[in-house]
């Protein structure tokens, strides 16, 4: 079949127009054996993960496949083809592999490339029978085949199918930002722009996008970023994003221009609250949910973030106490234990202050001098009254 090509004078399109660039194709039958699976698929790949070159597709097969059973799943769509065959019109998207004359790397359909690579397997070693009609179709598999030189076509191809409200598994959310961003910088336009030509609203494009800048600063961290990884993602973009103000804004200190946390101090706690350490080897906060919910909350109380960071209380024992202040206050009666608990804290930072690295530092030691006078002069105060 010829391929399908745009007259010259339709060429020409607005920066975000990709139709030239998709019509660029061909229809054709391929035999199963000559298709790879992507290493650089948008649905596995992991930030700042090194492109695969062509060269080394072909010895990375076994692996793909594995990886693509385990951490995306093929069952439903493996089960599907065994019942009914390999469907005529469930086209795949793939492109030559550069120094071969016959081999064709997957763009899209990778999950139904690896199911008829995994029944092929089966049937060949007698685990398992299916139909000598559905045999048939997994010989020959319907194409699209891309001859144009976009790097990224993977990704848009992808993301036209991936961001749809259709059946096809939808893309997680770190998926969909790193989309908005390839897609706006190829195109020169804003990402609010492509967000919108994809269904998306603008308020989710930039909680996308802030997020994903969010991210990448936590994995430059010096201190936590080896402990950072995509699945983390969804701290960010469903936790800080979620409550922007109360979080973003005025707690981490988000700078809308430069995309980045300015209150560095507290970057580096939030950082440590998710992020595993101690001997438990667990996170203190482990659900995106826990940040939107709890932590706006905490943060009122720096007595409390501070002990939640010192691992001297758990989340919900943070979280408790809160509440049960919050209690107190409203209700205007004096809770002893919540006096005592405040003043054990208060007296625990005291306590914990670096006298010599505060002598040592001629901007502010002035200013802790005069504060802690000014604790003393009120302690002794209080005890008058209580003698």
């Amino acid at each position: 079949m010829p391929r399908q090509s745009l007259p010259k004078e339709e060429s020409t399109q607005p920066p975000t127009d990709f139709s030239a660039e998709l019509l660029d194709v061909q229809d054709k039958l391929i035999p199963a054996s000559q298709l790879y699976l992507d290493p650089n698929n948008p649905r596995i790949v992991t930030e700042g993960a090194r492109t695969i070159s062509d060269k080394d597709i072909p010895r990375r097969q076994e692996h793909m496949l594995e990886l693509i059973r385990e951490r995306i799943g093929i069952e439903d769509v493996k089960d599907k083809i065994a019942s009914v065959g390999y469907q005529r019109h469930e086209r795949i998207f793939v492109r030559p592999l550069r120094g071969t004359t016959k081999g064709y790397v997957v763009l899209e359909g990778n999950r139904r490339v690896a199911s008829v690579k995994t029944l092929q397997q089966q049937i060949d070693e007698d685990e398992l029978q299916i139909s000598n009609a559905a045999k048939k179709s997994l010989r020959e598999i319907p194409a699209v085949v891309y001859h144009g030189n976009n790097p990224d076509i993977a990704w848009l191809v992808q993301g036209l199918r991936h961001f749809s409200a259709s059946p096809i598994k939808r893309w997680e959310p770190i998926q969909q930002a790193r989309f908005i961003e390839k897609t706006a910088e190829q195109s020169g336009a804003e990402e609010i722009k492509i967000g919108k030509q994809f269904g998306v609203k603008p308020r989710e494009t930039a909680k996308l996008i802030d997020a994903l800048h969010l991210f990448r600063q936590a994995k430059a961290h010096r201190d936590y970023g080896d402990s950072i990884d995509d699945s983390k993602f969804t701290m960010f973009h469903d936790g800080i994003f979620d409550k922007r103000e109360a979080l973003a804004t005025e707690f981490l200190g988000y700078n809308e221009d430069a995309k980045k946390a300015t209150n560095e101090a507290n970057f580096s706690r939030f950082l440590a609250l998710i992020t595993s350490s101690g001997s438990k080897g667990t996170s203190t906060i482990r659900r995106a949910i826990d940040v939107r919910d709890k932590l706006p909350k905490i943060i009122l109380e720096k007595d409390v973030l501070d002990r939640l960071v010192d691992g001297e209380i758990d989340l919900d024992e943070a979280y408790q106490e809160i509440i049960s202040r919050t209690k107190s206050r409203e209700s205007g009666k004096f809770s002893p234990e919540e006096e005592l608990k405040s003043l054990q804290a208060s007296l625990d930072r005291i306590t914990k202050l670096p006298s010599t690295a505060i002598s040592m530092n001629g901007d502010v030691k002035g200013q802790f001098v005069d504060l802690l006078r000014k604790i003393q002069r009120i302690v002794k105060a209080h005890l008058e009254m209580l003698d």
